[in-house]
């Protein structure tokens, strides 16, 4: 079986979420991510994100801000 092709996926983490954009106003700097992701996986992610109406990027921040909500307890 061959490995699925991977595309690489950047978005902005300067969010909403409060330590960011109090780190990105002092600094105009924005910082990126980057993931690389089976294709397959980023198909459904766009699909997802289009049934919704919504950017992949603000999606994926969205899921990365719920999980990291939920990691603190």
């Amino acid at each position: 079986m061959a490995k699925a092709a991977r595309k690489p996926l950047i978005f902005s983490t300067a969010s909403k979420a409060p330590a960011v954009a109090a780190d990105a106003a002092n600094d105009a700097a924005r910082t990126f991510l980057a993931a690389r992701i089976p294709t397959p996986l980023l198909r459904q992610l766009k699909s997802f994100a289009a049934e919704r109406g919504r950017k992949l990027q603000d999606v994926v921040e969205e899921a990365m801000t719920e999980y990291l909500a939920n990691q603190r307890h």
